[in-house]
């Protein structure tokens, strides 16, 4: 168990709603909770889900300066490591971030799998999402809405799910939300039975394509939640952050 770093400028209020109480809930990674400190840079990030594995880095370098709670990623070579593999088939990924630039900013990927990815602005397009995944085979999701994410700078809850309760190996139903809004909706055929493998959160492989902003928090489900659910996980990853 890590020491609390509760100092913080923001407003926050309390909620009724907890998250822990989800049984799908596997890691939860509060703003401002449990975060060990080299200075003024976390080294680690205390997991407060069931699979209890911890993000680390232990290279002074890599690891990201906090401010007010968040943590910035716009280094070249941030990154945050969990412990293990985290390894997924349907699932529910939330995030409190204020992206960059929505320029090829990768959040997840894998340290050794330069293939596994989770990128927001792929290719440069403020309006598209790619998911890679590699375990058996390789498969890609390219996931373009309608409007633009929100600009660089602007704090909000980004949250893609990944439904294969049906035909696991035909239908895999992929959603994007900005706070409780869905975004796109999109059910991609032939994607076989992968599993999302990644172990790192601010670039791909090595240090490719990094995420160019700060990251407040991180909750993962390994479902895909409800929408009464789900409304109440980004209410109260809102409430905690101070996100109007």
């Amino acid at each position: 168990m890590r020491l609390s770093n509760s100092l913080t400028l923001k407003t926050r209020v309390s909620s009724a709603f907890s998250i822990g109480g989800l049984s799908s809930l596997v890691h939860w990674f509060p703003f401002n909770t449990d975060q060990d400190l080299n200075g003024s840079n976390v080294s680690a990030w205390d997991d407060k889900g069931s699979a209890d594995n911890d993000l680390v880095q232990t290279d002074a370098s890599r690891q990201p300066p906090k401010n007010v709670g968040e943590l910035d990623f716009s280094g070249a070579t941030t990154q945050l490591l969990f412990e293990s593999d985290v390894s997924l088939e349907s699932f529910t990924i939330c995030f409190a971030l204020k992206a960059g630039s929505n320029n090829a900013e990768t959040i997840l990927g894998h340290l050794s799998v330069g293939s596994t990815v989770l990128r927001l602005g792929q290719g440069g397009n403020a309006k598209k999402i790619r998911i890679q995944y590699t375990d058996s085979s390789t498969f890609l999701h390219d996931i373009t809405a309608s409007t633009d994410y929100p600009t660089p700078g602007t704090e909000y809850v980004l949250t893609i799910t990944r439904d294969t309760t049906g035909a696991f190996s035909t239908n895999n139903q992929v959603k994007t939300f900005v706070n409780t809004t869905e975004k796109t909706s999109t059910t991609f055929t032939g994607a076989g039975t992968s599993n999302f493998i990644f172990n790192k959160v601010g670039s791909h492989g090595a240090q490719s394509n990094p995420f160019d902003g700060s990251i407040h928090e991180i909750v993962i489900f390994n479902e895909a939640l409800s929408t009464s659910d789900l409304n109440n996980v980004v209410n109260d990853i809102k409430t905690r952050n101070g996100i109007s």
